[in-house]
């Protein structure tokens, strides 16, 4: 699925509760090409051919993917790295945190429209990638609902920092991208932004 020019959502994230408790989860996967591919987040390992298939039918190749960036390290989000033969790219706490060893520090910007914005709150650790107005939030807004209601994600480390990296998004966002669903308009009021 087509977001803007250059930017496509390969496989939709899902998310399944069990009243406040997570039952079941796999990440949004997006697709970036800003003269080299960049693929933000993997799913599950058990998503690969729904992945595979997400590349293929937004006109390359999974083997054309030259930078994987991961907004945090869960399971949910990482599940087809191994598939890339791609540089890996996290937030050094979260490198840190898990003792992974085939990570680099995700930079400031990945390419002259592809930056890096630090959203703690989730996991102290947590990146969202901007390319042009589209934000992919990652788990620091895992739902379409969680930014319409202001609900905190129901698994963080710190709830303050949590809000004010969904209220950061949504300033600087004309499309996010949840970690957990599909893609959405950011509303503003009439005559501003926020």
């Amino acid at each position: 699925m087509r977001i803007r020019e250059g930017i496509y959502l390969v496989k939709p994230g899902k998310v399944v509760y069990e009243g406040a408790f997570v039952q079941y989860a796999s990440s949004s996967v997006v697709l970036i090409d800003d003269g080299e591919l960049i693929l933000v987040d993997t799913a599950l390992e058990e998503d690969w051919p729904l992945l595979e298939e997400g590349i293929r039918r937004a006109g390359f190749h999974p083997s054309e993917v030259c930078v994987v960036v991961n907004t945090h390290l869960h399971p949910d989000h990482t599940g087809c790295n191994e598939r890339f033969r791609a540089e890996r790219y996290a937030h050094p706490l979260e490198i840190e945190r898990t003792g992974l060893r085939d990570y680099l520090p995700c930079p400031p910007s990945l390419s002259g429209r592809v930056r890096i914005m630090e959203t703690p709150g989730h996991v102290e650790g947590h990146l969202s990638v901007v390319f042009g107005g589209v934000v992919v939030a990652g788990d620091a807004i895992p739902t379409r609902r969680h930014h319409e209601e202001g609900i905190i994600p129901s698994i963080h480390t710190d709830a303050r920092k949590a809000r004010e990296s969904m209220r950061r998004i949504a300033e600087v966002a004309e499309v996010i991208v949840p970690g957990h669903d599909l893609p959405f308009e950011v509303r503003r009021p009439a005559g501003g932004r926020g």
